[in-house]
């Protein structure tokens, strides 16, 4: 399956990876999976541009298979992505993904950030995806995505900026201060009826912002 992903009939390639997605819903398959081999041509597959692309929704196929591979919990240090033997936590490779998370579509941003809420989790990775966003200046395209309509999208982005709260608290201060219709959809996520788990990270996320930043907390306030 993994070797048909790299062949040149687009047929057989769509078909390898309709299976590979049903497979890596099981969390067990992760790891099996991911010694196949089969995070090097999803990488490849979701970064080419051009006459050997992917039609997009065949992407947002690739992206849930390595949403679903990188959440199962992944060696992430040993797998290599590519010839040049990066791995999902290089820099080149985070920094694509970022490009990726801020230019494709909803359905693709959704799970690709739901990628990086993987790695910013993993103790191994996560001062690299600190160290990419910070390069890249991905932090505002990532809070306006607290606005949109598609919810898993939304609760996506508020998940990572939760676990980048405590490395980069000022960025995120800063940048919800310059968007106040994002600090709004999170104080009226926690206005809706019953209890999700977007409205507990959403709240996890307000409590870790700073008291300190007296103009940040009149903005909570006032919303």
């Amino acid at each position: 399956l993994v070797g048909m992903l790299e062949g040149g009939y687009m047929a057989s390639r769509e078909a390898a990876l309709k299976c590979l997605r049903q497979l890596s819903e099981l969390e067990s398959n992760g790891q099996v999976l991911a010694k196949a081999g089969v995070l090097g041509p999803l990488v490849k597959d979701l970064f080419v541009v051009g006459v050997n692309q992917l039609p997009m929704k065949l992407k947002e196929v690739s992206a849930t298979i390595l949403a679903n591979v990188v959440s199962s919990g992944v060696d992430l240090e040993d797998v290599k992505v590519d010839g040049d033997g990066n791995t999902l936590i290089s820099e080149p490779i985070l920094h694509n993904l970022l490009h990726l998370v801020c230019n494709t579509g909803p359905a693709i941003e959704a799970k690709l950030l739901q990628v990086l809420v993987a790695l910013a989790s993993s103790s191994l990775a996560a001062d690299r995806v600190v160290a990419a966003i910070k390069s890249s200046g991905a932090m505002l395209s990532l809070i306006q995505f607290l606005d949109v309509p598609q919810k898993e999208l939304r609760s996506n982005s508020i998940k990572l900026l939760y676990h980048l709260c405590d490395c980069m608290t000022q960025e995120i201060s800063d940048g919800l201060r310059s968007a106040m219709g994002q600090l709004n959809t999170m104080v009226k996520l926690l206005e809706m009826d019953g209890v999700s788990e977007e409205q507990a990270t959403a709240s996890r996320l307000m409590a870790k912002l700073p008291i300190e930043d007296v103009h940040l907390t009149r903005a909570l306030l006032d919303q």
